[in-house]
């Protein structure tokens, strides 16, 4: 809440306690010496360099890591045949334009799968070989003028924040509007070819 409130430079709304507040400094604080454990974790992968490996995380968080085994002079760590599978956003951070080729090259894997989700919804989806994500049937998306809140046309290609109904829950609502600013393409027919 806290980032994305001073994202949006609205932190003087939030009504945090003053102990949260001592325990978000403490980490801040102890987060510049972040890089120095960063690659005491990347040397530690050195022990499953050529082994299969499953990893599951934010491409924010792979991308540190090819910098770090960069640093350390690593490259090709893991068996090509592999599961990468990354996603999440950037969570704010600006990653340089050869950040996914960064990652290829450090864990040495041929394929990496991009996904899209969030735990507020069942409606997680990867992106197919044209890079696109398409959402699963039983997600009914909805898409939104950021600034007015109305719905958009379900027609053509719009750009606004995501809306989705998920029809999978059974205990609790489905319903959840992202912050996401996304495109959508609505139509017969699918504009990748996938």
């Amino acid at each position: 809440r806290l980032q994305a409130a001073e994202a949006k430079g609205e932190q003087g709304r939030l009504n945090i306690s003053p102990e949260i507040m001592a325990l978000v400094e403490k980490a801040r604080r102890e987060a510049i010496t972040g890089p120095e454990q960063l690659r005491g974790y990347v040397k530690g992968l050195e022990k499953y360099r050529g082994k299969p490996v499953y990893m599951f995380t934010w491409t924010w968080m792979l991308f540190q890591m090819a910098q770090a085994g960069e640093e350390l002079g690593m490259s090709n760590l893991f068996s090509p045949d592999s599961i990468v599978v990354c996603g999440g956003g950037n969570k704010g951070r600006v990653l340089p334009d050869d950040h996914m080729e960064r990652i290829y090259r450090f864990l040495g894997v041929d394929r990496i799968w991009r996904g899209y989700g969030m735990s507020e919804c069942i409606c997680h989806t990867r992106a197919c070989p044209e890079g696109k994500y398409h959402l699963q049937p039983w997600t009914i998306p909805y898409l939104l003028d950021p600034y007015t809140g109305e719905q958009f046309p379900r027609t053509g290609t719009q750009k606004g924040h995501l809306g989705l109904l998920d029809l999978q829950p059974e205990t609790y609502w489905g319903g959840f509007l992202t912050g996401d600013e996304v495109a959508l393409h609505w139509g017969d027919t699918n504009p990748c070819g996938c």
